[in-house]
């Protein structure tokens, strides 16, 4: 049961950005969702069924904790989970033009994204990982905090 999110528009918001979206689950629309960006909880409407409302609660719950500032750890909402969604669509689209990883070796003395301005795909993984010690891709990060469904 996979969840993404599609039709994003993001706006300008009294308080921060505002985005407005659809849920899919399993490549079907079940749901809206609308953050205003004036403060107030998102909202998500427009379920198809009671059901998909069930469901989509369900998933919500079952993802681990969320660190927060100061070391707590919040329990998953609705808010946190779409914005994770939303990052992974981000990711999506970039990993179309540029593949970004991280190197082993730290040879840069950070822990900084490099670039490579090639798509990601299989071919160009294997070249980094190989000739230049990659050890991290981004696009890896696509479902990371998601259970496991298996």
């Amino acid at each position: 049961m996979g969840y993404e999110v599609k039709g994003i528009k993001f706006h300008k918001g009294s308080d921060g950005p505002g985005v407005r979206c659809s849920i899919y689950r399993d490549n079907k629309r079940v749901a809206l969702y609308y953050d205003a960006g004036d403060g107030s909880d998102p909202t998500v409407t427009g379920w198809k069924s009671m059901d998909e409302k069930a469901a989509f609660d369900a998933y919500v719950a079952s993802w681990p904790k969320f660190p927060s500032f100061g070391g707590r750890m919040l329990a998953p909402s609705v808010d946190a989970v779409v914005a994770e969604m939303l990052v992974w669509d981000e990711i999506r689209k970039e990993s179309k033009k540029l593949t970004l990883f991280r190197m082993g070796d730290k040879t840069y003395g950070n822990d900084e994204w490099s670039s490579l301005n090639e798509p990601y795909d299989d071919r160009v993984r294997a070249r980094l990982e190989h000739g230049y010690n990659a050890k991290e891709f981004r696009v890896d990060l696509i479902g990371k905090m998601e259970p496991d469904r298996s």
